[in-house]
């Protein structure tokens, strides 16, 4: 295999898509700091983002790794669940070349995290927020802990991809938190717990098989169902609280996401459907994505 080829299997495992998750949110945080006459250090900007790069890969890299098992077993797989899977058809990555690259990836994010604290004088504050991130990542699939195989990965996943990003953006910043950060928070929390529930349900036979007792895997995929019917309405009406303190189209924005809300409570009846499973991962995805957006836009 050529080196192109090579290139594009390693960026295909990456998943970079999906690293909007994390930065949307972390970059948020900034401008929610910057609205607030903090000035901003496009060097500790940079810094941070890149230390977030480094967690979110080594989250990737390490479970492909360690989640390629169930992987392997996984027939019902969209473009949004499953894995990237490189290591199942392309043959040219060895797995233990991932784990290596994680483990890597890992050591880089914890340097990038002493840097801002030693070179721009930041509290221990700083290494707590991005050490949670980090163990939480790195344990989200690698043994001997697996949150995700115990029933802990959806909360980690609302937690660090919704309160911990947003506020560690905001503390970039400040050098100080606000409860106020944490109530903006809310949507971003509901909505990419929610991404993370419907994503499950296309990979829960090869998930029950695997050993990975997530929440679908614990209650069923009709539970859940209402359970990620909660979380989207939760999201969209916890905007409500605070909608009078954002820009007027902001609205649109919000009215654009009840509508995609509304599409998702028709189509999760239909959830054993490859292609409806399909379309319900995308516009949740999207749902978490104008969320972030709606931040960016009202403080940028």
């Amino acid at each position: 295999m050529n080196s192109l080829n090579l290139l594009k299997s390693w960026v295909r495992l990456l998943r970079l898509p999906f690293y909007s998750v994390a930065l949307l949110p972390l970059w948020a945080g900034i401008l929610i700091g910057v609205k607030e006459g903090y000035s901003i250090s496009f060097n500790i900007i940079i810094l941070g983002s890149i230390g977030v790069i480094f967690i979110i890969t080594a989250t990737h890299l390490l479970g492909e790794y360690f989640d390629l098992e169930a992987d392997r077993l996984n027939k019902d797989f969209n473009i949004f669940s499953g894995g990237s899977r490189v290591l199942i058809n392309d043959n040219v990555i060895k797995p233990e070349l991932v784990f290596y690259a994680g483990m890597t990836s890992a050591l880089f994010a914890i340097i990038t995290g002493f840097a801002l604290y030693v070179i721009f004088r930041f509290s221990t504050a700083i290494l707590i927020l991005g050490g949670i991130g980090l163990l939480s990542g790195v344990f989200y699939s690698s043994r001997p802990i697996q949150f995700s195989y115990k029933g802990w990965g959806e909360i980690l996943i609302g937690f660090c991809y919704g309160w911990l990003t947003l506020n560690t953006g905001f503390y970039l910043v400040t050098k100080h938190f606000s409860p106020v950060v944490t109530i903006y928070s809310l949507p971003i929390v509901f909505s990419i717990i929610a991404v993370i529930v419907i994503n499950e349900f296309p990979d829960y036979e090869s998930d029950f098989k695997g050993g990975k007792k997530n929440l679908v895997v614990k209650l069923g995929k009709e539970k859940m169902s209402i359970v990620y019917l909660a979380l989207l309405w939760a999201s969209v009406m916890s905007v409500f609280i605070f909608l009078s303190h954002f820009k007027k189209y902001i609205i649109i924005i919000e009215l654009m996401i009840t509508g995609l809300t509304v599409v998702n409570s028709l189509l999760i009846s239909k959830h054993r459907s490859k292609k409806h499973l399909q379309v319900l991962c995308g516009t949740t995805l999207l749902i978490n994505l104008l969320y972030n957006l709606i931040l960016i836009l009202n403080f940028l």
